[in-house]
C-alpha cells in the first residue's frame, strides 16, 4: 500500500489574478507530483495564501489532469483578526493538520522591502509549523533583502528551525548563509512551466506593463526608487520599436480586478487608447491563466518585461529577454543561470537605460538567443535537482510518520 503525506503549501494559490503567484504554484505542484511519484508516495495537496479568484479555474484544469483534489485555504489578515476576536478558529490554526508545510513565500515575499506588516504576515506560516514541531520547508525563493535588524534576527530564527531551506538565486543564499542558514540553491520553479507552441509571429514583439510600477507603487510616491521616469521610459520604447516597423504586442501578467493599482490591463488599455489607430500596436488578450500568457509570448520574436514571472515565462519559452528590474530578484535569478541581460530601474539612469536597451535588441540578438537557450538548459537541469531533493524529503517524512504510528 502507497503511503500518503498530507502537504500543504503555503504562499501558493493557483487562481491567483497574479499570473506570476499562479505560475508558481502550478508548476512548483508538478514537481511535487513528480517526486511523489517517483517514491511511490501518494500526497494530499492544500494551497494557503491570498483569497481564491473565483472567476479563474487554473486550480480545477490542474486537479482534472492529474486526478487529484486541491483544497484552497484562504488567509486575510482582517478575517483572520475577526475570527480571533470572536474566538473562531483561525486559518492559520489549520496548519496544525499537515504532515509538512512547503512555504513558497509567492517568491519573492521573504524581504522587508514590501512593508513589514506583508513580512510578518508571510513569517507568521513559518512560525506556526514551527511551534507545532511540523516539518517546514522553505522552497526556492528570494530570502532578503531585509532593511531593518528586527527582521533580521526574526528571519535567522525561522531558517535556523526549518527542515530544510532552498533560494532560487546565489544573492538569497548569501543573506540565508549569513543569517546562520544551510541553503542549497536552485532555480524559480516556474522555469517548468508548461505552454503551448502555437505559430511564430515575425517581426513581433512583446512588451509587459507592471502597473505597479506605472502608479509609482502600492503608495504611489515611487516606492521602489526608480531613477527614471518608467511612463515616460515605457513610452520611448514603444515609439523606438515602431520605428524599427515591429508590431507591439502589450501583455498584461498581474489582471486584478480587485486592485486596480496592480492591474496591468487596465495600463495597457490606456496605452492602446493612445494608438487605437495604429495596428502596429496590439493588446494582447486579457489572459485567463499563466499558461495562456507564456504560450502567446513564445509566438513572438522579442520580449521585453517589469513582472519578473512574465520574463521568466519568454525566457523559458526560448525567446531573447530584457527583464526591466526594480528590485535585485531579477539579477539573482537570472544572473545565476547566465542570462546577463537583466537592466534595472533602480541605478540605471534613463538615457543609460535607454542606450542599452537599444543596444541589446540592435545588436545582440543572436548572442541572446543563445545565451536563452543556455539559461533554459540550467534552470531545467536545476529543477531537476530539486525534484531529487523533495524526493528524499517527502520520503523521509513518510518513514519518520510511519515510525510515529508504529
Amino acid at each position: 500500500m502507497k503511503k500518503t503525506i498530507n502537504i500543504c503549501l503555503t504562499w501558493h494559490n493557483l487562481n491567483s489574478e497574479n499570473y506570476g503567484v499562479s505560475a508558481l504554484a502550478i508548476t512548483h505542484i508538478e514537481l511535487i507530483l513528480k517526486a511523489a511519484k517517483l517514491q511511490n508516495l501518494n500526497v494530499i495537496v492544500s494551497t494557503f495564501g491570498t483569497p481564491d479568484t473565483k472567476t479563474k479555474d487554473t486550480r480545477r484544469q490542474l486537479e482534472i489532469k492529474h486526478g487529484i483534489t486541491i483544497t484552497h485555504i484562504d488567509l486575510s489578515p482582517k478575517k483572520e483578526l475577526k475570527r480571533l476576536l470572536t474566538g473562531k478558529t483561525t486559518s492559520l490554526s489549520s496548519l496544525k493538520d499537515f504532515d509538512v508545510i512547503i512555504d513558497l513565500g509567492e517568491g519573492d515575499s521573504f524581504t522587508d522591502i514590501y512593508g513589514m506588516k506583508r513580512f510578518i504576515l508571510l513569517c507568521l506560516t513559518k512560525i506556526v509549523p514551527i511551534f507545532n514541531k511540523t516539518p517546514l520547508i522553505i522552497a526556492p525563493q528570494t530570502i532578503g533583502p531585509f532593511k531593518y535588524k528586527i527582521s533580521q534576527i526574526i528571519t535567522k530564527q525561522l531558517l535556523k528551525k526549518a527542515f530544510a531551506v532552498f533560494s532560487r538565486d546565489a544573492k538569497s543564499a548569501v543573506v540565508a548563509k549569513e543569517l546562520g542558514a544551510q541553503p542549497i540553491e536552485t532555480t524559480d520553479v516556474a522555469f517548468s512551466l508548461p505552454y503551448e507552441c502555437k505559430e511564430k509571429k515575425p517581426n513581433n514583439i512583446g512588451l509587459n506593463i507592471s502597473a505597479l510600477l506605472w502608479n509609482g507603487g502600492y503608495n504611489e510616491k515611487n516606492q521602489f526608487n526608480l531613477t527614471l521616469n518608467y511612463q515616460e521610459t515605457t513610452q520611448y520604447i514603444i515609439e523606438e520599436f515602431l520605428k524599427r516597423g515591429k508590431t507591439v504586442h502589450l501583455i498584461a501578467h498581474v489582471i486584478s480586478d480587485s486592485i486596480p493599482i496592480e492591474n496591468d490591463y487596465l495600463v495597457c488599455e490606456k496605452i492602446k487608447d493612445r494608438y487605437k489607430n495604429n495596428n502596429s500596436v496590439v493588446l494582447a488578450p486579457k489572459f485567463s491563466s499563466p499558461i495562456e500568457a507564456k504560450s502567446y509570448i513564445y509566438q513572438l520574436d522579442f520580449f521585453a518585461g517589469a513582472r519578473m514571472h512574465a520574463t521568466i515565462g519568454a525566457v523559458s519559452a526560448g525567446v531573447p529577454t530584457i527583464p526591466i528590474a526594480y528590485s535585485r530578484k531579477f539579477i539573482g535569478v537570472f544572473g545565476a543561470l547566465g542570462y546577463n541581460y537583466t537592466l534595472d530601474t533602480y541605478t540605471l539612469s534613463e538615457s543609460e537605460f535607454k542606450e542599452k536597451f537599444f543596444d541589446y535588441f540592435d545588436n545582440k540578438v543572436d548572442e541572446m538567443s543563445k545565451r536563452v537557450d543556455e539559461a533554459r538548459e540550467i534552470a531545467k537541469q536545476q529543477n531537476t535537482g530539486y525534484v531529487t531533493h523533495l524526493e528524499k524529503i517527502l520520503l523521509s517524512i513518510s518513514q519518520h510518520n510511519q515510525n510515529s504510528r508504529t
